[in-house]
């Protein structure tokens, strides 16, 4: 069931919803934060943030991002994909983008980075629930 920004995603427990709930009980433990710590944090009710561990709700692509900051992971982190420090680049075009946008001051790569982890979490979303 999709609803508006502001709700959760209901889903059967998938194999993916499940390791997601996983991964984010083990980022969450290793911060030292508690379910209402983190829910607090990224206000919502802490009923959510038990369900998001649990692989019955997914948390919608605003949720996700302010986990991911909160818990100060990068979004593949919060899915579980290792990224190593300094993985092979296959597409050359982004890499230019991206040394061009280091380039640009403090805000507007920070702005970059939100906008791209969006669109990330929205991908992985989309599997989840197709």
């Amino acid at each position: 069931m999709l609803a508006d920004a502001g709700t959760v995603l209901f889903m059967p427990k998938s194999t993916e919803a499940l390791m997601f709930g996983r991964r984010l009980k083990e980022l969450r433990k290793k911060r030292g934060l508690s379910q209402k710590e983190l829910a607090a944090a990224i206000e919502v009710h802490q009923f959510q943030i038990s369900k998001y561990e649990t692989g019955t709700y997914f948390p919608t692509v605003g949720n996700v991002i302010e986990i991911a900051k909160t818990l100060h992971v990068g979004i593949a982190e919060l899915f579980g994909e290792i990224v190593p420090e300094e993985a092979e680049v296959k597409n050359l075009r982004l890499l230019s983008r991206f040394r061009d946008l280091e380039t640009l001051p403090k805000e507007d790569q920070d702005v970059v980075v939100k906008l791209v982890d969006a669109w990330i979490a929205k991908g992985k979303i989309r599997k989840l629930v197709s």
